[in-house]
Formats: C-alpha cells, sequence, structure tokens
C-alpha cells in the first residue's frame, strides 16, 4: 500500500505539467515498512486518495485537451 501510496502522490500532482516522477519521491523506501500503526498506514494511502481525486474534481473542459507531461519521451497517458 506505501508504494502505490506513493506512486498516486507521485504521479498526480502537477500531472498536467510536471513530469509525472518527482524529485520528492523516495520510492526505494517505499518498500520499508516504517509505519508506526495501522492508523497512519491509513492516514497516507487516504492522502493519495485525495491527490488523485482532487485532480479529476479540478479539472476542466480545457484540461482534457492537453496532453499531460511523461517521464518517458515519445508517449502519451
Amino acid at each position: 500500500m506505501k508504494h502505490l501510496a506513493g506512486n498516486m502522490l507521485s504521479r498526480w500532482t502537477n500531472f498536467l505539467t510536471t513530469d509525472r516522477e518527482k524529485p520528492t519521491r523516495h520510492r526505494d523506501n517505499e518498500f520499508v515498512d516504517d509505519f508506526v500503526d495501522r492508523n497512519h498506514l491509513t492516514d497516507y494511502w487516504s492522502r493519495a486518495w485525495r491527490c488523485v481525486y482532487s485532480k479529476f474534481h479540478g479539472l476542466k473542459p480545457e484540461d482534457l485537451a492537453q496532453v499531460p507531461q511523461t517521464d518517458i519521451v515519445g508517449t502519451t497517458c
């Protein structure tokens, strides 16, 4: 769950204007179970989903015509 949440936070933050993989992401650490308890894990998981949902809810019709930035040249989402 930690890895999936990290991926969502990284890829959906500013997804229309910046490269999907953000420099603030620490991917290797996402495989380390360092949550104090279940509540910390579910808080992180919920934060990631809020990030994704907020991007969908914030889209305007003109945003749908944009090509999102990708981390691989020559591909689109």
